[in-house]
C-alpha cells in the first residue's frame, strides 16, 4: 500500500515535470527555424555542376522487360522495377558546361546566347480555379531593372501571358541567340544560389525567332541569388530514318528508340503507378482530330533509352508525296516519348529522327528574382517569410508546399480536416502559421509535427511528453 501511494506521488511529480519539459521544448528545440543561408547539399545541385556522364551500356532487355495490354478506351504499358520509368537526370557526353559573364552572355561555338529578360506574373487568387490563372509578366532585365513591355518585342504578345498556379510566383527567363543555326531546348534548372536548393520542379519552354524562353513557378518568395542552368542542343544535326511500324528500333549516338504504340487515337494524356515489382503507365484513348482543325491526327510512343525529356532529337514525319506533315508537338514521361503527327496513318511514309549532335550546359546568375514582397529582404529565417497569398487544390499541395517554403524534406503525415476544405486559399500569412495549422490537424494527437534544422526535415515524431509518460510508466510497471 505504502509502495502503491509512493509510485503514484513519483507519478504525479514526473508528469509535472514532463509538462515543464514540454514547455521547455516548445521553447526551444520546435522554435520553427530554418536558414535562409545554409547550404542543402543535394545530388540535383552536384550534378548540375559535374562534367558529362559517359553513356552506360545498354541494358539487352531493356525493350523485351515491357507487356502491353489494349483495350477498347485503354492501352495499360507495363514495365519491370528495375527498368523503372523515372529518367535519371545524368547528362552524358558530349556536353560543355558554360558560365555566364558580367554581361550574361555566354559563347557557344561561333555564336552567342544571352539571358535578356526575367518576366514575372502573380495575382491574387479570388475564387476557386482549376489550373493557371492567365497573368500579364512584367519584365526586368537580369540584373532587376524593370523594362517597358514594347522593350520585350521580339517575343509575341501570347507568350507574354503566364500561368500563375497560385502558390509561387510565374517566372521567364528569355534568351536571344545569334549566329547559331539549329538548336533544341533541353532541360532548365534553378537554385538559390546561396543555400543550392532546388526551387524549380517543373518547367515550360518555346522558340521564337532568334530566342527561346523557360517558364518556370519558382519556389521563393524572398530576395536571393538565383542560379539558372539551361541545358541545349545543337547541330551539326544527324537525320536517321524509322518505319512507320510497331516494334521499329533506331540507334543513334547517345541512345536508343522503340516505336511501342501506333494509334489513330490520342496518347496525349496518361497516369502512371508503380507497387514495388512493376511500373505501369495507362493512356485513357481520346480524341481523334487536331484541336484546330477538323483533321485526323496520329500518335506515336517511344520506348527511349537512357530518357526521354532531355534527349537531343526531334521527330518529323514525311508523307507519301515526300511532304513535310505537321507534326503537333511531343511531350515525354520518364523513359517514354509521345507525339503527333497531323495525317491518317496511311498518309506517313516515314519517320525522321533529328539528332542534335552537340550538348551545352549555359549557367546564368541573377541577383534575385524581381518584383517579390521587399518585406522579405534580409530574411534570415524562412520560416518568417511572409506569403501574398497562397492556393492549394489538394491535401499533397498543401503539405509539398510548406516543404518548398522553406526549404526542407517534407514527408506526407496523416491529417484529419473537415469536408471541402480543399481547394483553399490563404493571404498575408507565412510559412509559420501553415506549419502551426497542418500541426493541429494532424490524425493522430500522439504526434508531433517538428522541423528539424539539423536533418533539414519536416515529419512527425511521438509527441515528447506523451514519449516520457510512457517511458515512466514503463519503469514503474504501471
Amino acid at each position: 500500500m505504502l509502495f502503491r501511494r509512493a509510485a503514484q506521488i513519483v507519478t504525479i511529480v514526473l508528469v509535472l515535470a514532463a509538462v515543464g519539459l514540454a514547455v521547455w521544448f516548445w521553447k526551444t528545440q520546435n522554435r520553427l527555424y530554418s536558414s535562409a543561408t545554409a547550404i542543402r547539399t543535394n545530388e540535383l545541385y552536384l550534378k548540375a555542376h559535374s562534367p558529362a556522364e559517359k553513356l552506360p551500356e545498354f541494358p539487352t532487355n531493356f525493350f523485351t522487360s515491357i507487356d502491353v495490354e489494349r483495350t477498347t478506351n485503354r492501352i495499360v504499358v507495363a514495365v519491370a522495377e528495375n527498368l523503372a520509368m523515372r529518367t535519371p537526370e545524368s547528362d552524358y557526353e558530349p556536353l560543355t558546361i558554360h558560365q555566364a559573364d558580367t554581361n550574361y552572355a555566354i559563347r557557344v561555338g561561333e555564336g552567342e546566347v544571352r539571358l535578356a529578360y526575367v518576366g514575372v506574373a502573380q495575382a491574387q487568387p479570388v475564387t476557386n480555379f482549376d489550373y493557371g490563372i492567365q497573368v500579364e509578366a512584367d519584365y526586368f532585365t537580369p540584373d532587376g531593372k524593370p523594362v517597358r513591355d514594347d522593350a520585350v518585342k521580339m517575343m509575341p504578345g501570347y507568350m507574354k501571358t503566364l500561368s500563375f498556379e497560385g502558390s509561387f510566383p510565374s517566372s521567364q527567363f528569355v534568351f536571344i541567340y545569334s549566329n547559331i543555326a539549329t538548336f533544341k531546348t533541353l532541360k532548365f534548372q534553378a537554385f538559390d544560389a546561396r543555400t543550392q536548393a532546388q526551387i524549380a520542379s517543373g518547367y515550360s519552354s518555346s522558340t521564337f525567332t532568334n530566342g527561346f524562353y523557360y517558364g518556370s513557378d519558382l519556389q521563393v518568395w524572398h530576395q536571393t541569388p538565383i542560379e539558372l542552368v539551361a541545358t541545349i542542343a545543337t547541330g551539326p544535326v544527324v537525320t536517321n530514318t524509322m518505319e512507320v511500324k510497331e516494334g521499329a528500333e533506331l540507334e543513334f549516338p547517345e541512345g536508343r528508340l522503340r516505336l511501342l504504340l501506333v494509334s489513330t487515337n490520342d496518347l496525349g494524356g496518361w497516369s502512371s503507378r508503380h507497387d514495388g515489382r512493376t511500373n505501369t503507365m495507362t493512356f485513357n484513348l481520346g480524341r481523334t482530330f487536331s484541336h484546330w482543325a477538323n483533321k485526323k491526327t496520329t500518335s506515336f510512343l517511344f520506348h527511349a533509352w537512357p530518357g526521354g525529356f532531355a534527349m537531343p532529337i526531334d521527330f518529323e514525319f514525311v508523307g507519301v508525296d515526300g511532304k513535310t506533315i505537321r507534326g503537333l508537338g511531343a511531350g515525354s514521361s520518364g523513359r517514354f516519348m509521345n507525339t503527333r503527327a497531323e495525317a491518317e496513318l496511311d498518309e506517313i511514309q516515314e519517320i525522321r529522327v533529328k539528332y542534335y549532335s552537340q550538348k551545352h550546359r549555359l549557367i546564368f546568375r541573377i541577383p534575385e528574382l524581381p518584383g517579390l514582397p521587399e518585406e522579405n529582404r534580409g530574411v534570415k529565417n524562412l520560416f518568417d517569410v511572409k506569403i501574398p497569398y497562397a492556393y492549394y487544390r489538394y491535401e499533397y499541395d498543401f503539405q509539398s508546399g510548406l516543404g518548398q517554403m522553406v526549404q526542407m524534406q517534407s514527408y506526407s503525415v496523416p491529417l484529419t480536416f473537415p469536408n471541402g476544405y480543399f481547394p483553399t486559399m490563404r493571404s498575408n500569412t507565412t510559412a509559420r502559421e501553415l506549419f502551426l495549422e497542418m500541426e493541429k490537424m494532424l490524425s493522430n494527437k500522439d504526434q508531433q509535427l517538428v522541423a528539424d534544422p539539423v536533418k533539414n526535415e519536416i515529419r512527425t515524431r511521438k509527441h515528447p511528453v506523451q514519449a516520457f509518460i510512457e517511458m515512466v510508466k514503463k519503469k514503474l510497471g504501471m
